[in-house]
């Protein structure tokens, strides 16, 4: 039987929460996916974050329009004049398929002069059960959302009722990498372990990784400093200390990330558990490690700690203990110490086959399409 052909669409526009080029790299993956998917031009909105500058967009099929409002855009009042701007531009281009992310562009849905074809939900930010305004909003628009992208299992059955979606379509799409980078034989790699983010004194226990638990451990860390007094002088008792923690600061996600990456034996992906989008977390640095080759450690994170023993591709802490860690730690070392590195390695080749961007997307991507069918046009 031949397969059906891709729907025809007239408009593609991709609304984004943040600056894109910077992190949250799913919206600028499915923005290109898409476009070549359905063979369109995808315009792509995104906020002015004045502390993310526009970079240049290597991503064909894909217009970055950047909307400049007079506050920051994740104020209320940047928030308004954002949603205000991207209502008018939608409302003259008219778009047949809308993708917006996460909750900011959402209120525009409740003010369109017309009916798209179809408007996909990307949620990949978690209310946390902590947003009111947000659920009032979604539950009121519910009707004009299509599907939903949901990153992770737990949030979905947790967030879709809070939101008045439970009865919207709804698929999972793993925060998977679409980058590529060449990876490494276990004998070029350098015998460290890699932490790559935000460095947070609660978020990610970065008290456990700067202030002298794990001292004796060889682990690079790269990523902004977050929720310390005086992140400097952290930084000087690290060296005083000569520590074998070693930081090097911010390095931009893409494929210069990916590629430092691929040098070390192993990645660290923790978050402390304190609310459901971190006990529940779906990390892009999890899925980073594996299109890396890396084989990540991981906190007992439903979605990893499954990851992990189904393609035997890493290590899982017992708990979200220090001793949970450290036990996961000297595992690690013993593990580069014997050699046995590559088996690891070879788990993440089979996860990766599995999990790539471009695999899930094609998974995904039939439903989209049921989605347009069915809209009659």
């Amino acid at each position: 039987m031949t397969a059906r052909a891709a729907p025809q669409i007239r408009g593609l526009a991709i609304l984004s929460d943040v600056s894109v080029g910077y992190g949250s790299p799913q919206v600028l993956s499915l923005a290109q996916s898409l476009a070549q998917h359905w063979n369109v031009a995808a315009d792509l909105y995104e906020p002015d974050q004045p502390e993310r500058p526009p970079v240049e967009i290597n991503a064909p099929g894909v217009n970055v329009r950047r909307i400049y409002t007079a506050t920051h855009p994740h104020w209320p009042a940047g928030r308004t004049e954002f949603c205000l701007a991207l209502l008018d531009a939608l409302n003259r281009t008219r778009p047949d398929v809308i993708v917006f992310f996460a909750f900011i562009p959402a209120p525009v849905l409740a003010r369109l002069a017309y009916r798209p074809r179809a408007v996909i939900y990307y949620a990949y930010e978690h209310t946390d059960g902590h947003m009111p305004a947000e659920e009032r909003l979604f539950q009121s628009i519910a009707d004009k959302i299509d599907f939903i992208i949901f990153p992770e299992e737990n949030r979905a059955l947790l967030d879709a009722p809070r939101l008045g979606l439970w009865t919207v379509p709804k698929g999972i799409l793993f925060n998977s990498s679409f980058a590529d980078v060449e990876w490494k034989n276990t004998s070029e790699r350098n015998g460290r372990l890699f932490y790559g983010g935000t460095i947070s004194r609660a978020r990610t226990f970065g008290d456990w990784f700067l202030g002298g638990a794990l001292d004796h451990v060889p682990i690079d860390m790269f990523g902004l400093i977050d929720g310390y007094p005086d992140p400097q002088q952290v930084l000087a008792d690290l060296q005083d200390r000569q520590s074998r923690v070693s930081y090097y600061g911010y390095t931009p996600a893409g494929r210069a990330y990916l590629d430092r990456l691929s040098h070390y034996c192993f990645s660290l992906v923790v978050y402390a558990p304190d609310q459901e989008s971190t006990r529940f977390a779906a990390p892009n640095k999890f899925f980073d490690a594996i299109a890396a080759g890396v084989p990540p450690i991981v906190a007992p994170h439903p979605q990893c700690v499954s990851l992990v023993h189904r393609y035997r591709c890493g290590i899982a802490m017992e708990d979200f203990t220090l001793t949970s860690l450290l036990k996961a730690l000297a595992k690690a070392q013993a593990i580069i110490r014997g050699g046995e590195l590559e088996r690891l390695v070879l788990g993440c080749r089979e996860a990766q086959n599995d999990l790539s961007w471009e695999t899930q997307f094609a998974k995904l991507v039939p439903f989209l399409d049921r989605v347009l069918w069915s809209s009659g046009v």
